[in-house]
């Protein structure tokens, strides 16, 4: 499998739908933005009339604001606040991954980057930080149906 058929997303958002944090609504747009994002550094560069056309259907440009401000407002991703006359600006996914190019093995830290153009990255994918624990893989297999059970 190639890296341009497929779009990581985490897991852990399972959580996140089962306890009312992420509704169906801001799921979808949260897969769009990571379906769109530049792979190579985990930004999308666009706007709610963009994110609207994209679906097909201009009209709900207002719902996809709401989404885009409650996502921000959770922390799923982060954008600079503008005054809406600007057209196109960068959305960054938090705790995104870049798979590919020189941010490879990185992750997106978005609440705390300060410029857009320069993203704060942080080195340590979840492969590596695995590693970091040591133990066989066996133990680490355990270690997650663990978490999954609990």
């Amino acid at each position: 499998m190639t890296l341009d058929k497929f779009v990581p997303i985490r897991i852990g958002l399972n959580e996140h739908v089962k306890n009312g944090r992420l509704g169906p609504y801001d799921l979808g747009i949260y897969a769009f933005l990571h379906l769109h994002a530049d792979w190579a550094t985990g930004i999308y560069t666009g706007c709610a009339l963009g994110i609207a056309i994209g679906f097909g259907d201009s009209r709900i440009k207002e719902q996809i604001q709401k989404s885009l401000r409650r996502l921000k407002d959770r922390k799923y991703i982060n954008y600079r606040n503008g005054d809406g006359r600007r057209g196109a600006y960068s959305i960054l996914i938090n705790k995104y991954e870049p798979r590919i190019g020189e941010l490879s093995g990185t992750r997106l830290n978005a609440g705390n980057t300060v410029s857009y153009v320069n993203p704060n990255m942080k080195r340590g994918t979840v492969k590596e930080r695995w590693s970091n624990t040591g133990g066989t893989v066996k133990e680490r297999w355990r270690h997650l149906f663990k978490k999954i059970r609990s």
